[in-house]
């Protein structure tokens, strides 16, 4: 039923992120000021050399931290605040997730002919990109896509959306045939 799997900026488990996400993940739950809070959140998800970058001219904004901070305000006002006990749920999960080197391999038995694709930026703050590499490793090099974009962050799917998706098309036509 499933005949491709993709992984984007996550682990295996068993390793702490890097300092600056959580250090900034922390901070910024507790910021009450929005525009602050969503300043912080962006420049964890995103490289600082993307957020400085000009914003697209139909945007009405400057930068593209410009543009992030507008959107996460714009969601804000549709979804409820994350509760410190969420936060600290959150947080234990990404703690406690394992995926055993054994388990990996046999992910890849499952989907041979580089059915899985995983994807990460060069500059992810809040997972490590060495994960990226370790489950390719362990799932087995020659059994997957692996693709780490350059001056991209943990926001790479939105960071990039054309460049992502256009992988999992590619993936996927070449496993439909």
């Amino acid at each position: 039923m499933v005949n491709t799997v993709t992984l984007a900026v996550t682990n295996a488990g068993m390793t702490v992120p890097p300092l600056r996400g959580i250090v900034d993940s922390v901070r910024a739950n507790f910021i009450n000021n929005p525009l602050e809070r969503f300043e912080v959140m962006c420049g964890t998800l995103y490289p600082e050399s993307y957020l400085k970058a000009p914003a697209p001219e139909n945007t009405n904004c400057k930068t593209m931290l410009d543009l992030c901070v507008q959107r996460g305000i714009r969601r804000a006002k549709y979804t409820k605040p994350m509760s410190i006990w969420s936060f600290i749920g959150q947080v234990g999960t990404v703690f406690r997730h394992y995926v055993s080197p054994a388990r990996l391999e046999n992910l890849g038995s499952l989907f041979p002919d580089k059915q899985i694709l995983i994807v990460t930026g060069d500059q992810d703050h809040l997972v490590r990109t060495s994960n990226s590499f370790f489950i390719a490793d362990k799932i087995g090099r020659d059994r997957v896509r692996f693709e780490q974009i350059e001056n991209a962050g943990h926001g790479v799917t939105s960071q990039h959306p054309d460049r992502f998706a256009k992988s999992i098309n590619t993936m996927i036509e070449e496993a439909s045939r």
